[in-house]
């Protein structure tokens, strides 16, 4: 039975890794886009491209830019671009917000008479059949951010040729490697990986000790392979981060693949995380020989497992189809669901591990539960108090910030665990023997 086990679980990563990795190659904005369309697929539309953040430093400093270019449409059909135009709005109430109201009325699909309207919202329209080729410079001293669209309002096509083509844009602060190519919002979370990463590797590796003194006394137990897959799928979400970001960093693109395959692997670490402490609450090997409210937990885990991996494809799909004024992620309704979701999550672990607690007898074993219910409560309502602190934060510095102590809760997470289940302390809490222990019979029989 417990090889069945293992084996759904082997399975099931696996299968979330193998899901991520498909749904992660679906395309993302970035600052090189190539748009595949048939000409009149844009009639009468309106499109989101991105949003960025100026930092001019109080207007003391250079300016920031915009360029864009279309290349070589011209050449193979000079109407690929007619009645295409490129619009600049900022956050003021008269200007995105209100487009954004204007546009939601229509689904984004709008008439000809709608045009004149449309345009009053934008501080620049620029006709791309007149310059598909420019160059904006933004030298105002107020830090706000920016969006850019592209109007195709009066655009009226009837040729239904398939046309490739190829729109590279860019925004740039001024500044240098690590503040260049970032909008002001995103400015720092470069910083924040390159102190943290390091820490989440030494971990990765330095437990790999651990894992070979229990190997080597067959007491490899589920837990700690709970633990150390997800520790590694944690470290390797951050670490592919780290790379988009350095890549991004010049060139302004970065890889999206890895970046939306980071939030896979975060939420997939979290998730074991969470499979990890209710085996734990539940006293499993500790305390029984049994996963106490066994049916409830696995009701849990398969609840979120399917949650998560639905939430991840929401997420990526809304950044495809849905014009979003949000600016950190946790606004979103996504964020919002993983938010609330913690509590009642939080309140069910500690009443699973009060139980444990109250049936145990050994003094180090209750320790080690008044220690993990303590530690672990704060982790689970982490999240909560972030996002709630966040919307004190002004916007332009919240991503950056949330990040931070974000990947410090996690790390101070994954640090304890480490302590804890370190093979000389974790032979405390545990009947790790496979072969002779009644707990170990029970692992063996699950």
């Amino acid at each position: 039975m417990m090889k069945s086990f293992h084996s759904f679980w082997s399975i099931a990563v696996l299968a979330a890794l193998a899901l991520l990795m498909i749904v992660g190659t679906v395309p993302t904005f970035s600052k090189l886009t190539t748009f595949t369309f048939e000409k009149q697929a844009l009639n009468h539309k309106w499109l989101y491209l991105d949003a960025f953040v100026f930092d001019n430093l109080g207007g003391n400093a250079s300016s920031g830019h915009i360029s864009w270019q279309f290349k070589n449409i011209q050449k193979q059909d000079p109407t690929a671009l007619k009645n295409l135009a490129f619009s600049l709005y900022d956050d003021e109430d008269n200007s995105w917000p209100a487009v954004w109201k204007f546009i939601n009325q229509f689904n984004g699909v709008l008439s000809v008479e709608n045009c004149t309207a449309l345009r009053k919202f934008s501080k620049l329209t620029v006709s791309l059949s007149d310059y598909p080729e420019f160059e904006i410079s933004i030298d105002e001293g107020n830090t706000r951010f920016w969006y850019m669209a592209l109007d195709a309002c009066e655009r009226d096509i009837t040729d239904s040729t398939v046309e490739f083509i190829e729109l590279d844009f860019s925004w740039t602060n001024p500044g240098g490697y690590f503040q260049q190519q970032f909008s002001k919002d995103r400015q720092g979370i470069l910083e924040v990986h390159l102190t943290f990463v390091p820490f989440l590797t030494i971990m990765v590796f330095a437990y790999i000790v651990s894992v070979v003194q229990l190997v080597r006394s067959q007491s490899f137990h589920l837990l700690v392979r709970v633990f150390y897959g997800s520790l590694v799928v944690y470290w390797l979400s951050r670490f592919l981060e780290l790379i988009h970001l350095l890549v991004y960093g010049s060139d302004g693109v970065g890889i999206p693949f890895f970046d939306s395959l980071s939030v896979g692997l975060k939420l997939l670490a979290d998730f074991l995380m969470i499979v990890l402490l209710y085996l734990i609450a539940s006293g499993w090997t500790i305390t029984t020989s049994y996963i106490r409210y066994f049916r409830p937990i696995i009701g849990v885990w398969v609840f979120l497992g399917v949650f998560y991996i639905a939430l991840f494809i929401w997420a990526e799909l809304e950044m495809l189809f849905v014009v979003s004024t949000e600016d950190y992620v946790y606004d979103t309704v996504p964020g919002i669901i993983i938010t609330i979701l913690r509590v009642p999550l939080l309140v069910f672990f500690e009443f699973v591990l009060f139980k444990s607690h109250q049936e145990e007898t050994n003094s180090v074993k209750k320790l080690f539960y008044k220690v993990i219910g303590v530690l672990y409560g704060l982790w689970y309502i982490a999240l909560p108090i972030i996002v709630s602190i966040s919307f004190a934060i002004p916007t332009v510095h919240r991503a950056k910030w949330t990040e931070g102590i974000s990947l410090t809760v996690d790390l101070i997470s994954y640090g304890v665990m480490f302590v804890l289940l370190w093979y000389q302390l974790a032979r405390k809490y545990f009947q790790l023997s496979t072969q002779t222990s009644t707990t170990g019979s029970a692992y063996e029989t699950l």
